[in-house]
């Protein structure tokens, strides 16, 4: 069960898992989503510690959705939880020649 969680303006993920208690010490909403991924890996253990520095202020994927490989919204939202399990704060789509715009020829 989290027992604290704190969000602080540096850029740090630190993890402190001790029996049932979990604290998790952090800097946005979804470096809080990777130090819960990372404490859920390790739920069977009674004690672990992780800390990681936060290299990037924006870290995400840019997603192709171009002609043929346009998403559904349900697969988008799983790529969005997905993303969020790994710490990262963006998505970007790539919509080259997707939709005609009037006026362009």
């Amino acid at each position: 069960m989290i027992r604290f969680v704190k969000f602080q303006d540096r850029p740090e993920i630190l993890i402190n898992k001790r029996k049932n208690q979990i604290h998790i010490i952090c800097r946005e909403i979804s470096h809080y989503y990777r130090a819960l991924n990372y404490a859920i890996h390790h739920m069977e253990e009674d004690e672990f510690q992780y800390q990681e520095h936060v290299c990037f202020e924006r870290n995400g994927l840019m997603l192709d959705c171009s002609r043929n490989a346009v998403f559904t919204v349900e697969k988008v939202k799983f790529l969005i939880r997905t993303l969020a399990k790994l710490g990262m704060n963006v998505l970007m789509p790539y919509t080259e020649d997707t939709y005609e715009v009037a006026g362009n020829g």
